[in-house]
């Protein structure tokens, strides 16, 4: 008798460019987007000022259990990732996502940064994590942009792996 082989699902990339780019024209712009393509925005990036600490700064909030993965330990914070870094669901203490699961609101530190921390000023082609729920499952995704403050930014393009639970890596486009 043979032995059974297991087959492994196929990924399958659902790519977005968008075109024209977001590109941000004030401060307390906001962009929603549906990275699924299901006529419902997944979610929405805003520029917002904290009066009470005083300071700019920009958010992106998930709706549907949907959230961002690439941030910070010790508060959501989001983290910018490189060019081809695997976006998954890790373990506690993994690259990345260093504890957390997801979070629904991750905040953009843009002005101030906690010296020795990994946050970063100034996005520049950079990528953020992204979990998707779609249809009750688990799907991971990008999402590209360019962040130079809270009232200059842009969004250029997007992905999700459309087979659920399974990695996509940043800037994957197929």
């Amino acid at each position: 008798m043979a032995p059974e082989s297991i087959e492994e699902p196929q990924s399958k990339i659902v790519y977005t460019k968008i075109e024209p780019e977001f590109v941000s024209q004030q401060f307390g712009d906001q962009f929603s987007f549906d990275v699924n393509n299901d006529n419902k925005d997944d979610f929405t990036i805003r520029s917002y000022y904290t009066g009470s600490a005083g300071y700019y700064d920009m958010e992106i909030i998930g709706t549907n259990e949907s959230g961002s993965l690439s941030i910070a330990s010790w508060w959501p914070y989001a983290i910018p990732l490189n060019v081809e870094q695997e976006i998954s669901k890790l373990t506690y203490g993994q690259a990345v996502y260093q504890g957390w699961d997801y979070s629904g609101v991750a905040s953009f530190l843009i002005e101030q940064c906690p010296e020795g921390e990994e946050c970063s000023q100034i996005w520049n082609g950079k990528y953020l994590g992204l979990r998707l729920m779609v249809d009750g499952d688990i799907h991971y995704g990008w999402l590209q942009l360019d962040i130079l403050s809270a009232k200059d930014w842009t969004v250029k393009d997007f992905a999700y792996n459309a087979t659920p639970d399974m990695p996509i890596n940043t800037g994957q486009k197929d």
